[in-house]
C-alpha cells in the first residue's frame, strides 16, 4: 500500500480534490507487489499544485540505502586484516611452489603486500562478494608468479582455481588467474623478486 507523507498548508478543498484526480488517486489503489521505491517532491509554487508549500509521495518499496552500495566500493582500510587473509588464501597454494620457495613463501608474500602499489590495490574489493580482500588482483598476482616460474607443475588456471577455492570453475579462473597485473605492478613485483633473499 503506499504512503503518502504529506506536509503542506491547505489554502482550500480544492487542493486536495485536485491533487486526488491528478494522481487518480482512490481508495483501493494497489502500487503494485514489486519492491519499487519512488519518491516524487513537490516544492513551494509547484505548477501543479500552487497552493501546496511541500509534498512528498513515497510509494510502496524500501528506499535504497546508498551509504552501504558506497561502502561496499570503498577500500578496506583496517589491512592488516586484509594481509592477514591474503596470507591465508596463498597459504593454499604452497604445495604446488618449487621445493626452494615453499620455505620462503609466507615471507615472500609478507614483504610483498608491504610494496606500496601493491598495499594500495589491496584492499579494494569493489563488487566481489564473499572476500575481505582484492581477490582479483591477488589472482593476477600468482598467475605472474607462475610465469616466473614459481611452481613446480605447469601452471593451470583451473587446478588453481580448485585449489584456492575448491572450484575449477570459480569466477577468479576467467577473471583473474588468466590475467596479469598491470605493467607498472609487474615492474614492482620484477624488483621485489630480484631483491628478495631466499
Amino acid at each position: 500500500m503506499s504512503i503518502l507523507s504529506f506536509k503542506f498548508q491547505i489554502e482550500n478543498q480544492l487542493v486536495t480534490k485536485y491533487f486526488r484526480n491528478i494522481m487518480k488517486f482512490e481508495k483501493g489503489f494497489d502500487p503494485g507487489h514489486h519492491n519499487t521505491y519512488s519518491e516524487v517532491n513537490f516544492g513551494p509554487n509547484s505548477q501543479y499544485l500552487p497552493n501546496v508549500t511541500e509534498l512528498t509521495i513515497i510509494n510502496g518499496g524500501t528506499k535504497e540505502d546508498k551509504t552501504t552500495a558506497n561502502k561496499e566500493s570503498e577500500p578496506n582500510k583496517d589491512l592488516t586484516v586484509v594481509k592477514a587473509a591474503i596470507l591465508t588464501y596463498t597459504s593454499r597454494i604452497a604445495y604446488k611452489l618449487k621445493p626452494e620457495w615453499m620455505n620462503a613463501w609466507e615471507r615472500f608474500w609478507k614483504g610483498l603486500l608491504d610494496v606500496d602499489v601493491i598495499e594500495n590495490e589491496i584492499g579494494k574489493i569493489s563488487k566481489q562478494q564473499g572476500t575481505t580482500f582484492n581477490r582479483m588482483f591477488v589472482c593476477k598476482i600468482i598467475h605472474y608468479l607462475a610465469d616466473k616460474q614459481f611452481f613446480s607443475e605447469p601452471y593451470s588456471p583451473s587446478d588453481m582455481a580448485r585449489a584456492l577455492e575448491g572450484d575449477d570453475q570459480h569466477t577468479i579462473r576467467t577473471h583473474g588467474l588468466n590475467w596479469y597485473p598491470d605493467e607498472a605492478i609487474c615492474k614492482h613485483i620484477d624488483r621485489y623478486i630480484e631483491f628478495f633473499n631466499l
